[in-house]
């Protein structure tokens, strides 16, 4: 019987997978017959499916930008069998919610650009396979890098993110939900795209918070507080915040979910998604540990030169695998998950011939349980957000942070401006305070 993540997200800020290609395709490609000696089969890694033996997920992201070829748009009308495509649709399965795609598309090396045709191709496809949709955008990144259309032209990116917003509000069909991605790498930019989309919320369905401002609480709390006062909320149901893998951000957004329920009256989802799972496994040979870690950060210095000190905080467990080929490796798999429990050590490595690397099967089989592990290790850090202040089972820091969220929603005007401003270091810290009036890159 497969294990249910979904009831262990209730109430919580809820993790979507964001799957990559060559692990979103592998359980409907070519047979690979049993992956293990106890006759596991690749159709038991869709954690999208309820027949998966190992484990299934409430949410998962897909891009665009990860299914869509070399970055032709046109190769969305092809039909792929992945997890995605071959995804029961309806109450109770599942949740997907499709990005656009611009963030890895963008850039020198593709010839996207955001246009009308590409759009339209997007919306298609997010219509056919998602149940949320990302609406398009320019990511602020496009204008920092040389050779691509929107190079140090961010007007310009605005002007062809409203177009094709355009084309989503009045050629939407279906029952998908959208989202207006809100982003900017300074709190000027960020101001300034706001203002120039936030007209579409009065048809879309949610937000999709992006660029470097999205881990300064300050600005998030700001921009949601000027938008409900404005009546830019009452159609947002979800508020989604893109790649992620901070446990303790997570924390917060779960604070941040509930201090919403008391502004608007009513539940609206939050969530983020992250690839960190499939990255550390199919790239490094990393295995993620299903429990969150104390971690202490070193200490820095702000924007201005003032000294931060160093502080404890929540980390994930990562643990560096052996790359080469040890068929006698006997050894146990080093964490706890559902396909952890079925393999030994060799399992993961090449077989046949004299190759030292891993095999594709390896690395995917290291990406399912990494998925489990963080989805694990992040419910288990959520829970934080109901523990009581005192005592020392939270870090000081996040504790301070779950705080300083919820009582942001209690205040407004001047008295907010001073609550952001004092609690400048605990609301400020997931992004660093150069993102208050300096730029990240």
């Amino acid at each position: 019987m497969a294990r249910q993540l979904a009831p262990e997200w209730d109430d919580l800020a809820c993790y979507a997978e964001a799957i990559q290609d060559y692990y979103l395709r592998f359980p409907y490609g070519p047979d690979y017959g049993p992956l293990l000696d106890c006759g596991l089969r690749q159709h038991a890694l869709d954690f999208l499916a309820e027949a998966s033996p190992l484990f299934t997920v409430p949410e998962a992201l897909v891009s665009a930008g990860v299914v869509m070829r070399n970055g032709d748009a046109r190769t969305l009308q092809n039909h792929v069998e992945d997890m995605v495509t071959n995804r029961r649709r309806g109450d109770g399965s599942p949740t997907v919610i499709g990005d656009n795609g611009c963030f890895q598309t963008i850039n020198p090396s593709n010839r996207f650009i955001l246009t009308s045709g590409t759009t339209r191709a997007v919306l298609r496809w997010m219509e056919r396979v998602c149940d949320w949709g990302v609406g398009p955008d320019v990511p602020s990144a496009a204008w920092r890098v040389p050779g691509n259309r929107y190079h140090r032209k961010p007007q310009l990116a605005l002007a062809d993110t409203r177009t094709a917003l355009d084309v989503f509000r009045n050629e939407r069909e279906g029952e998908l939900k959208v989202m207006i991605t809100l982003q900017g790498h300074t709190r000027g930019e960020a101001d300034e795209r706001t203002e120039g989309v936030k007209h579409h919320l009065q048809w879309g369905n949610g937000i999709t918070w992006g660029g470097q401002m999205r881990f300064d609480l300050r600005h998030v709390i700001r921009t949601l507080r000027r938008l409900h006062e404005d009546g830019f909320l009452e159609r947002v149901e979800r508020i989604h915040f893109l790649g992620t893998s901070s446990l303790g951000l997570a924390v917060c957004l779960t604070a941040l979910k509930r201090a919403l329920f008391g502004l608007l009256g009513r539940k609206i989802s939050v969530s983020f998604d992250t690839s960190t799972p499939f990255l550390l496994a199919h790239k490094y040979n990393r295995a993620i540990g299903p429990t969150p870690v104390w971690a202490t950060s070193a200490p820095r210095h702000d924007h201005a030169g003032n000294p931060v000190p160093a502080g404890r905080s929540l980390g994930i467990h990562v643990k560096q695998l052996r790359r080469d080929s040890r068929p006698e490796d006997d050894a146990r798999f080093p964490f706890d998950t559902e396909v952890g429990r079925l393999l030994r050590m060799h399992d993961l490595r090449r077989r046949h011939g004299q190759s030292k690397a891993w095999d594709e099967v390896g690395r995917l089989l290291l990406c399912n349980s990494n998925v489990e592990a963080l989805s694990r290790a992040l419910i288990q850090a959520n829970r934080m957000a109901d523990l009581p202040d005192s005592g020392e089972e939270i870090p000081s820091r996040i504790r301070s942070a779950r705080r300083a969220v919820s009582e942001a929603f209690t205040l407004s005007g001047a008295e907010l401006e001073a609550h952001l401003k004092y609690s400048g270091n605990h609301l400020g810290m997931f992004a660093g305070m150069e993102t208050e009036d300096g730029d990240v890159e």
